[in-house]
């Protein structure tokens, strides 16, 4: 068994690639962060809100029974 678990570290451990961040990317995460709290902001001066809210709580509700 501690052969198995070593050789599984060691694999996922060397072979670990992680990407680069550049200054692009952090501007497009801004942007994109922007927008989305620009569209809550206007969503939630409106009756739209509680629809969104309604919504969000069955998608979570989904979520949950899938995993029953």
């Amino acid at each position: 068994m501690e052969e198995i678990s070593s050789l599984i570290y060691n694999k996922s451990i060397t072979r670990l690639n992680l990407p680069t961040l550049g200054w692009v990317d952090i501007l497009d995460i801004a942007i994109v962060a922007y927008i989305i709290f620009k569209l809550v902001m206007w969503l939630k001066d409106t009756r739209a809100w509680a629809l969104f809210k309604g919504l969000f709580i069955v998608l979570i509700l989904m979520a949950i029974a899938s995993f029953l």
